[in-house]
């Protein structure tokens, strides 16, 4: 697995001189934890007997592809790294991970806004439609959100005395998006290269009109 590295990937997204007052750590883990039988308590995965549609419900893993992130229109990229497979826009060589893994730091990155709520936009897995997460810089200095995917991974399992089936959700793909603003103020980074245009969104199509999209960094990367 290939870690970028923010020397190399660094987007500068603002003016050269602006001045930016909050520097913030952008955190993304990945989990998959096991749904449990609300009666006993045990996972729903022993029960199944035959796993639903999608490769995902294959029994032993799910993999994660086609991050796509989406930053305040002010928002420069510091030091940070990331999967290079969770960037990957196809299925075919994105991010496996295990069946009741949890907490896969997938991607860290320091970032610096004057926004005083962030907001970050998020798209995985070819999802049609993007995810809005606004944190409040002026409240708490660590805030999360907890996006569950259920349904993605799901197999058939037949009740005790019964012929019938049934269709679980026995794993419950998990990100968690958190922003955390640290101490102190950061001038502006030095410049990095300008990104290609294929990494910036059209104003058009997004409410952000600077995005990166770290397929396009990866594609420059490799």
């Amino acid at each position: 697995m290939i870690k970028g590295t923010a020397a190399t990937l660094a987007l500068l997204l603002q003016a050269a001189g602006a001045a930016f007052d909050g520097l913030y750590t952008l955190r993304i883990n990945a989990s998959l934890p096991l749904e449990l039988d609300w009666q006993t308590g045990e996972p729903e995965i022993d029960r199944c007997v035959e796993w639903g549609p999608g490769d995902n419900s294959n029994g032993a893993n799910f993999t994660w592809y086609g991050l796509r992130i989406q930053l305040p229109d002010d928002a420069t990229t510091q030091s940070g790294q990331y999967y290079s497979d969770v960037v990957v826009a196809t299925m075919d060589g994105g991010f496996v991970q295990s069946y009741n893994a949890t907490n896969d730091t997938v991607l860290m990155y320091n970032l610096t806004t004057a926004e005083t709520k962030p907001t970050v936009r998020l798209n995985f897995n070819d999802n049609p439609f993007w995810t809005t997460y606004t944190f409040d810089a002026a409240g708490d200095e660590y805030q999360q959100y907890v996006k569950e995917e259920r349904g993605s991974v799901s197999c058939y399992a037949t009740p005790a005395n019964e012929t019938s089936r049934e269709i679980l959700s026995p794993v419950i793909p998990t990100l968690t998006i958190s922003l955390q603003r640290l101490d102190g103020e950061v001038d502006p980074a030095t410049p990095a290269p300008t990104p290609p245009s294929s990494a910036v969104v059209p104003r058009g199509e997004i409410a952000v009109p600077f995005a990166f999209v770290f397929a396009a960094w990866m594609h420059a990367y490799l």
